[in-house]
């Protein structure tokens, strides 16, 4: 089908309404509650929006909406929703709208202004929006879908412009109930939406702009944890055998009364409980401290709790549970040996709760367990020009990325091990409600799931793969938690090994004879060696924090970090391409190691001994561009490959001349690591260390940083740049015996200490 756009195009700035047409009007009512960025007015409605005369300032009017549709929008409505060849050519901006013949653009008038509210009047000429329908993406109800799309402005390339469209709401438009009925949609575009959707038309109360905790969220929980009881009891189940933590939370399921008990002087067993994850914020949270011990464990008054930690609360009596743990209450703060005991046993209060409610969305403990906001943006409410009775709702959808700004929660440090650690853990997020437990995920209206835009992966992922994968899968099972946490806020940058100890306690459980190492591990410390940073470029992200850990750990350094070495796994780790290794260092000790993985305090004085092969670090010929050499194999057969060099180093990011006076000037010599292939050896590469000597001593070195040669090796049937799908099934001979590597060069065999 063509698309025809209609010849009528609308000028706001000149053209008024058509007059009333009786006595029918419909009302508009503009949702109250937080807006983001400048809030909508009804003026800026205007001309087909009037304010009412009801003296409501949210309220606005217009004459009952045509029964009629323009052409693009009854294209809309005879296409089958499944063809996107009408998704790209059904982009109009305001200007292309006719709401004087066409009810649906009367409503999307509004659609539009809301969803580009931020920007000035004179761009709205050129803001597209796509308008589809979306019955594909639902099992019931028919709703419109409205997202911006591309942007036909003066500078819309421009990265501010880019990221403001980016981040403007998509809308659904549908039919909204009218007291315990649906209302019928008049064009025959939006079904009843009540029957499946009209849960999201709740969580706000208009009357005070609050956010509250419905009861329906309580049920929609309660169903998602029977589910998940139901299909996965053996890797969700709680440890009966396990003691209950020192302090929990009496939330006064019985007395009423909320207050802190101590579980040893308990007379009944606890047989559940609770526990919160949020994040403290700049305004510091309710706390339990010496001064106020006693008084805590008589009763804590309801209007003193933070909005956060009654959300809690009443969540979970509404779940029939009798004790909540939440940190600053059952930790007596500013107390040096009350905080060391109960904060190695952490991550066990976490492991043998019943439920971990995160308050995701919220920045501090007074935001609450926030869901929902935002979402029912405007209400109509009237007849349409044949007096048929509507009710039609715009709502935020719940399709939106997840940013960081929000979810907070997500870049503290300190919930990584809370949430993978936790059997069962419930999101609360803007879009929705996300339950978490080891074997699935279920989502209450969130079509995204958060690890795709969150560097973690699913705690499905991680429990599956300690008990299951081979050591090379769980080696970079870690590897990427350690990514996504380097990515984490700390209040205490002390905190840096505290906070990911008890994973690191767990995952050793399953690594039978290997020793964890501020942060790496014994059994794949080649690949745990090999990490750089990120994003060099952004200096004030990347802080030395060399009392913290010795130079040769991630934990050294505040920042973004990823590792060299990577496996290729498939989302469900299933379908895995392993690169072929082989380390080229042996460990030989690590003086003053930690007893357990437990690790806290000053481990900058831990040095590693190994020995290997040590040479000066590469010379500046290398970091020329790359070179293309050749070896011939039996029967003519020949093998290229062109190599490359790249050095990463961890004080700062250096090029060309600069990065050559550098490792000239400090003698930096180069330790390999190694050595590995991928892809039938078509990807061959070697790993090394740069150090630099400490004073006179011949054996002492400091990490400065890590190079790597990769040569990407091609045969006279696959030379660069073309393709054959036969490629992955030939076996490239190894390059190193025609040429050896850079850091082979002069290398000597040498045993040292990196301090």
């Amino acid at each position: 089908m063509t698309y025809c756009r209609s010849s009528k195009v609308m000028d706001i700035s000149s053209e008024t309404p058509s007059p009333d047409i009786g006595e029918i009007k419909c009302r508009g009512l503009i949702a109250g509650g937080d807006w983001p960025g400048e809030p909508l007015s009804a003026e800026s409605l205007s001309p087909w929006w009037k304010p009412s005369d009801s003296g409501n300032p949210l309220e606005v009017i217009t004459d009952s909406l045509p029964q009629s549709l323009c052409r693009a929008c009854a294209l809309i409505r005879d296409t089958d929703p499944k063809d996107l060849k009408i998704h790209t050519n059904a982009r109009r901006t305001i200007h292309e709208l006719e709401p004087g013949v066409c009810g649906i653009c009367r409503i999307l008038f509004v659609a539009y202004k809301i969803m580009f509210r931020n920007f000035p009047t004179s761009s709205l000429a050129g803001l597209g929006a796509l308008l589809t329908n979306r019955s594909y993406l639902s099992k019931g109800g028919n709703p419109l879908f409205l997202e911006s799309a591309d942007c036909r402005i003066p500078g819309s390339n421009c990265p501010d412009y880019r990221s403001r469209t980016s981040t403007c709401p998509d809308i659904l438009i549908s039919c909204n109930v009218n007291g315990t009925e649906d209302v019928p949609c008049p064009w025959g575009l939006t079904e009843s939406f009540a029957s499946t959707h009209a849960h999201l038309l709740g969580g706000k109360n208009q009357s005070s702009g609050q956010q509250t905790l419905k009861s329906t969220s309580s049920a929609w929980i309660s169903r998602g944890l029977e589910e998940c009881a139901r299909q996965d009891e053996k890797c969700c189940g709680i440890s009966k055998k396990a003691p209950p933590p020192t302090r929990l939370l009496d939330v006064g399921l019985s007395s009423g009364v909320v207050r802190l008990v101590e579980t040893s002087h308990l007379h009944t067993p606890i047989h559940k409980y609770n526990c919160l994850s949020h994040c403290w914020g700049t305004q510091q949270p309710l706390q339990t401290t010496r001064e106020n011990y006693s008084r805590h464990l008589t009763s804590i008054a309801w209007d003193i709790i933070p909005r956060t930690f009654q959300d809690a609360i009443r969540l979970t009596l509404d779940l029939g549970i009798e004790f909540l743990w939440i940190d600053s209450l059952c930790i007596i703060q500013h107390d040096e040996e009350d905080w060391e005991r109960e904060s190695a046993n952490m991550c066990s209060v976490y492991a043998n709760s019943y439920l971990t409610i995160a308050a995701t969305s919220s920045p501090d403990c007074h935001g609450g367990l926030k869901y929902w906001e935002n979402r029912e943006l405007f209400k109509i409410t009237g007849f349409t020009a044949d007096r048929a009775p509507i009710s039609i709702s715009l709502v935020t959808a719940a399709y939106q990325i997840y940013y960081e700004e929000y979810m907070p929660l997500m870049y503290r440090a300190w919930f990584l091990q809370e949430r993978i650690m936790s059997p069962r853990v419930v999101h609360f997020l803007s879009p929705g409600l996300v339950l978490e437990c080891n074997g699935r995920v279920i989502e209450q209206y969130v079509k995204r799931v958060m690890w795709d835009f969150y560097p973690a992966k699913s705690k499905r992922q991680y429990h599956n793969s300690i008990v299951s994968d081979p050591l090379e899968l769980k080696g970079e099972m870690w590897r990427h938690l350690v990514a996504g946490y380097s990515q984490s806020d700390l209040s205490f940058p002390s905190d840096k090994l505290p906070a990911i100890s008890g994973l690191a306690h767990h995952m050793a459980k399953h690594r039978a004879g290997a020793y964890y190492l501020a942060g790496l591990w014994s059994d794949t410390l080649a690949e745990d060696l090999l990490w750089i940073r990120r994003c060099p470029a952004q200096r004030p992200i990347w802080k030395a924090q060399p009392q913290r850990a010795p130079s040769w750990s991630w934990a050294s350094w505040d920042g973004e970090l990823a590792f060299l070495v990577k496996y290729h796994m498939s989302r469900d780790c299933l379908d895995c391409q392993l690169p072929q290794t082989t380390p080229l260092l042996t460990l030989l000790d690590v003086e003053n190691a930690p007893s357990t993985a437990k690790c806290a305090g000053d481990l900058s004085t831990m040095p590693l001994c190994v020995s290997g092969k040590l040479s000066n670090a590469p010379s500046s010929f290398v970091f020329d561009e790359s070179k293309s050499r050749f070896e011939i194999g039996r029967n003519n057969w020949r093998q290229h490959y062109s190599d490359h060099v790249e050095v990463y180093l961890d004080e700062e990011a250096l090029s060309g001349n600069a990065l050559n006076d550098y490792l000239s000037s400090q003698e930096i010599k180069s330790f390999r690591v190694l050595r590995g292939s991928e892809h039938g050896g078509s990807y061959q590469f070697e790993c090394a260390l740069l150090l630099r000597r400490v004073g006179s001593s011949s054996t002492d070195y400091v990490r400065v940083g890590v190079a790597s040669e990769t040569r990407i090796v091609y045969s006279n049937a696959t030379k660069p740049g073309t393709q054959a799908s036969h490629r992955n099934t030939w076996v490239f001979r190894s390059t190193w015996e025609h040429g050896p590597s850079i850091f082979e060069a002069g290398a000597v065999e040498a045993t040292i200490r990196i301090l």
